[in-house]
C-alpha cells in the first residue's frame, strides 16, 4: 500500500511541476513591424497618387510626406487653402521665373505651378458669383488683404524675396493667359497679379515695370 501511494505522489508532483513549468513558456513572438510597414508604405502610395490625379500637382516625396500627415486631402477645400499658401514658399522649390518678353509657345513646371494656383482660384466658386461680387481691383485687393494677414507665415527676412517670387512666377503666364486662357482665367489671373504687385509695393519693392 505504501509503495502504491508514493507511485501516486510521484505522479501528481511530476504532473504539478510540468504544469509550473508549462506557465514559464512564453509563446515566440512574432515581429510585426515589418508587416505594417509595408501596409503604411502601400496607403501612403495610394494617398499620394490620389492627390497627384485630384489635384494635379506634382512635389517632392518629402512635400508628399508632410501633405500626408499634417492636411486633411480628402477635404478640397482645405486642400485649396494649403496649396494657395503654397504661393508663399515657391521660391524654396523652384527656381525664381524671370518674366520673359516672348510669347510662352510651351509651358515649363514652373508655368503650370501659377497657372495652378489662378486655377485653382478659378475653381473655388461660380464665375457668375465672382462677377457679380466683385471687380478686378477689388479681388485683387483681397488677394492683398489675404497676403498681408498671412505674412507671419513667412520669415521676414525672406518675405521681399517671396513676394517678387510671386510677381515674377504669375508675370510669365501673363502673355499664355491674353491668348489661351478663358474669360474665368484672364479674370482671376488679373485679380492675383493686382494682389501679388499690390503686396511687393507695401514691402517697399519697386514693381513698375512688371505694371501693365
Amino acid at each position: 500500500m505504501n509503495y502504491i501511494l508514493i507511485f501516486i505522489g510521484a505522479i501528481v508532483l511530476f504532473a504539478f511541476v510540468n504544469y509550473l513549468m508549462g506557465l514559464n513558456v512564453k509563446e515566440p513572438e512574432i515581429n510585426m513591424e515589418p508587416m505594417e510597414s509595408i501596409v503604411e508604405d502601400e496607403e501612403k502610395e495610394k494617398a499620394f497618387r490620389f492627390i497627384t490625379k485630384k489635384y494635379k500637382i506634382h512635389h517632392s516625396d518629402k512635400r508628399f510626406e508632410y501633405i500626408y500627415n499634417n492636411v486633411d486631402y480628402n477635404d478640397e477645400e482645405k486642400m485649396k487653402e494649403f496649396l494657395i499658401q503654397q504661393s508663399y514658399s515657391s521660391i524654396y522649390k523652384t527656381k525664381k521665373t524671370k518674366p520673359k518678353k516672348e510669347t510662352i509657345t510651351k509651358l515649363t513646371d514652373d508655368h503650370k505651378h501659377w497657372l495652378g494656383l489662378v486655377d485653382m482660384r478659378v475653381n473655388s466658386l461660380p464665375f457668375d458669383f465672382y462677377k457679380r461680387t466683385y471687380t478686378v481691383d477689388r479681388l485683387g485687393k483681397e488677394h492683398f488683404g489675404e497676403y498681408k494677414i498671412n505674412e507671419f507665415k513667412v520669415p521676414e527676412e525672406v518675405r521681399e524675396e517671396v513676394a517678387m517670387s510671386r510677381v515674377e512666377g504669375l508675370s510669365s503666364i501673363r502673355d499664355y493667359i491674353k491668348i489661351k486662357g478663358s474669360k474665368e482665367q484672364k479674370f482671376h489671373f488679373e485679380s492675383s497679379i493686382k494682389g501679388a504687385l499690390l503686396y511687393a509695393s507695401s514691402l517697399g519693392i519697386n514693381v513698375e515695370k512688371y505694371q501693365k
